[in-house]
């Protein structure tokens, strides 16, 4: 999906619904694992929920990685540690889920979307900001010679 997003020829404002939608489906994972964690739904449900959270976040970080890398982003590298400080917040609430810490897991997953709804709204904007004013360099015809070792 994102590969055809990359180009000159796909309009921006498709990567930034294409990013809106994934960050959609994050919030409906983290509501809904909300739910489970506050009505003590069974711990294999849990954790189920919060690997297909840790699964829909590693699938964002790599398609805005790649926009990064493809647009040459200048912030690519601290954005990129964000998104592992994400993923390393994830094990954190399964811990607290493992060992039974529901209060625990409740704060850190509120910690933990509060966290991204400031990251999307400041760090992802940068990357759609500097994506609208990117303009890839056309590759030019060689010239006769070029290529054949003189």
């Amino acid at each position: 999906m994102w590969a055809s997003m990359l180009g000159d020829q796909v309009p921006h404002v498709q990567v930034e619904m294409a990013l809106e939608d994934e960050h959609r489906r994050l919030f409906i994972q983290m509501d809904e694992l909300q739910r489970q964690i506050a009505s003590d739904a069974p711990l294999a449900k849990q954790r189920f929920t919060l690997q297909m959270l840790d699964s829909f976040l590693k699938a964002n970080s790599l398609a805005e990685e790649a926009v990064m890398f493809a647009s040459s982003f200048p912030g690519g590298l601290a954005h990129r540690d964000e998104h592992r400080a994400h993923h390393h917040a994830v094990c954190l609430i399964d811990g607290h889920i493992i060992s039974l810490e529901r209060e625990a897991a409740l704060s850190a997953l509120a910690a933990q979307r509060h966290a991204m709804l400031i990251h999307i709204r400041e760090k992802d904007q940068e990357i759609v900001n500097w994506k609208r004013s990117f303009k890839p360099a056309h590759l030019t015809p060689s010239q006769p010679g070029d290529f054949d070792g003189d």
